[in-house]
C-alpha cells in the first residue's frame, strides 16, 4: 500500500516513516512506509481479519479492516489528513 498526506499548504505528498500497525488474529507486526510512502508485509490468510491502523508526526491517524484471501495480494492505501 501507499501513504500519502496533505500538509497543511494544501500540497499532497508521500509520507515516509509512517508507522503501519497490522494487528492480525494471530500475530501483530508494524512497518515503516519507505521514501515513497510504500509499505508492503506478507501475512497469511489464516490472520485475518487485519486491523491496519496508521500513524505519522503531524497527520490524523487512520485504521480500517481488511480481510485476507489465499493466493491474493490486498492493497491498502491511505490518505492523512494533517494537524494544522
Amino acid at each position: 500500500g501507499t501513504i500519502t498526506g496533505t500538509t497543511c499548504d494544501g500540497t499532497t505528498t508521500p509520507i515516509a516513516g509512517a508507522v503501519v500497525n497490522l494487528d492480525g488474529r494471530h500475530s501483530d507486526v508494524a512497518v515503516l512506509t519507505d521514501q515513497d510512502g510504500r509499505y508492503g508485509y506478507w501475512m497469511p490468510s489464516n490472520n485475518g481479519p487485519v486491523q491496519v491502523v496508521v500513524s505519522a508526526d503531524g497527520y490524523i491517524p487512520q485504521a480500517t479492516r481488511v480481510n485476507l484471501r489465499s493466493g491474493e495480494e490486498t492493497v491498502t492505501d491511505f490518505h492523512l489528513t494533517p494537524v494544522c
